[in-house]
C-alpha cells in the first residue's frame, strides 16, 4: 500500500511562509502606529509639564511666556505631522490587511485541497482492503486441496 503523498505539499508550504511574513510585518506595522501615539503622547506630556513648570514660578517675565508660546506652537506642528504619518501608516496597514486575507485565503484553500485529497486517498485505501480482504460472513475456509492421483 503506497503512502499518501500530496503533490502540492511545496506549494503548500511556501504560502505558510509567505503568511508568516506577512502577518510578521502586519505586526511591524502596528508597532510602527504604537510608537507614533507614543511619540505624540509624549510631545503632549512635555508641553504640558513645560507649561506647568513655567506657570508654577511666582514670577514670569514676557520672555518666558514668548519661548513657552513658541515651544507649544512647534508641539503643535510637530503633532499634526505625527497625526498625518499616522493616517498614512493606517492606509498603509489596511492595504496589508487586505493582502494578508488574501494570502490567508490561498493558504486554507490548499489546506482545503489536502484535506479532500487525503479524505479520497483514505477511501479508496479502505475500498481496497475491504476487497482483498476475506469475506467476513462466516468462519474462514482455507482454500480446498487439490489431490492428485498417480497411477504407476
Amino acid at each position: 500500500m503506497k503512502s499518501f503523498r500530496f503533490p502540492l505539499d511545496r506549494v503548500l508550504d511556501w504560502r505558510r511562509t509567505e503568511l508568516d511574513m506577512e502577518e510578521a510585518r502586519l505586526k511591524r506595522m502596528y508597532a510602527g502606529l504604537a510608537a507614533i501615539d507614543l511619540a505624540r503622547a509624549e510631545l503632549e506630556s512635555a508641553r504640558d509639564e513645560a507649561s506647568h513648570a513655567l506657570l508654577a514660578r511666582a514670577t514670569v517675565d514676557g520672555a518666558e511666556l514668548q519661548l513657552l508660546s513658541g515651544y507649544r506652537d512647534a508641539v503643535k506642528l510637530q503633532c499634526v505631522r505625527l497625526d498625518q504619518k499616522r493616517r498614512e501608516s493606517e492606509q498603509e496597514a489596511a492595504a496589508h490587511q487586505q493582502k494578508l486575507l488574501a494570502v490567508r485565503q490561498r493558504v486554507r484553500l490548499l489546506e482545503n485541497l489536502k484535506e479532500r485529497r487525503l479524505a479520497e486517498w483514505q477511501a479508496e485505501t479502505e475500498r481496497q482492503i475491504a476487497t482483498d480482504a476475506p469475506p467476513r460472513n462466516g468462519p474462514f475456509r482455507a482454500p480446498p486441496k487439490l489431490c492428485i492421483e498417480r497411477n504407476g
